[in-house]
């Protein structure tokens, strides 16, 4: 306890680390971190599928994308769908 490491850089600069304390490595329950997966998982989705999406809209010629309206539709939509699946 309380060994001072040698410098360690990063992209933040300089950095000297001290070990204050060791905790044992666990687990937690599949129940407890589920929500945290689904919204993780869901919002890697959206992005993709956005992102494809964008993508498909700028391949056709003489079409342009206003991403603020499109970002606001989303929203909308995304709370739309929320509200149902929580009735």
């Amino acid at each position: 306890m309380g060994a001072i490491s040698e410098p360690v850089e990063t992209t933040h600069g300089i950095h000297l680390i001290q070990l204050l304390g060791k905790q044992a490595a666990g687990i937690r329950p599949f129940d407890e971190v589920k929500s945290s997966i689904i919204a993780t998982l869901e919002a890697e989705y959206r992005q993709i599928r956005k992102e494809e999406y964008f993508a498909k809209i700028r391949s056709r010629e003489g079409l342009w994308l206003d991403k603020e309206q499109l970002n606001a539709w989303i929203t909308e939509k995304k709370a739309e769908l929320e509200t149902k699946l929580a009735e």
